[in-house]
């Protein structure tokens, strides 16, 4: 509630957890912009830092741009890029929050903890699906079926004779 600061880990820590959350209740999506918005800002910020302190991040920079297709070489880059990754989110360097940040912190934190807000959606409108199908059916007093050739499903179904006392 007071915090004037982030770290890049913080806010991604944050961003995942709220994106679990958004996956059942997906209204938490459109309050979340300006929280990517800090990080790429952070993010950018930590690679300007690295770049100029730090010899190992420039050596690391230079082999990712190396121009070679040997298989030793690109196990090099590719190590040097998951180098520079790891470098640049996992950099300790506390950034200000913006009051726009807070003020979405703050909305998203009274949201969550609003009881008459049920932070739940059915499974149909999480799945996507398809709907590109063609599927018949029919049915009488005695049986009733249906079929689709797309679905590759055949059901028939009989009734029990109904008996009837005099």
């Amino acid at each position: 509630k007071d915090r004037d600061g982030f770290t890049v880990r913080e806010m991604e820590q944050l961003i995942g957890k709220l994106g679990r959350i958004g996956q059942a209740y997906r209204p938490i999506y459109h309050l979340m912009p300006h929280m990517y918005g800090s990080v790429a800002y952070a993010l950018r910020e930590n690679t300007f830092f690295l770049t100029s302190n730090s010899r190992r991040f420039r050596k690391m920079l230079e082999k990712m741009k190396m121009d070679s297709t040997t298989k030793e070489d690109l196990r090099e880059i590719n190590f040097a890029r998951s180098h520079v990754a790891k470098m640049t989110h996992g950099a300790d360097e506390v950034y200000r929050m913006p009051p726009s940040l807070k003020e979405e912190i703050r909305i998203i934190t009274q949201l969550l903890m609003d009881d008459t807000i049920k932070l739940e959606m059915a499974i149909a409108h999480i799945i996507a699906r398809d709907g590109s199908f063609y599927a018949a059916a029919d049915a009488c007093k005695r049986a009733g079926g249906g079929w689709s050739k797309d679905l590759r499903v055949w059901r028939l179904e009989q009734r029990p004779p109904i008996l009837v006392a005099l």
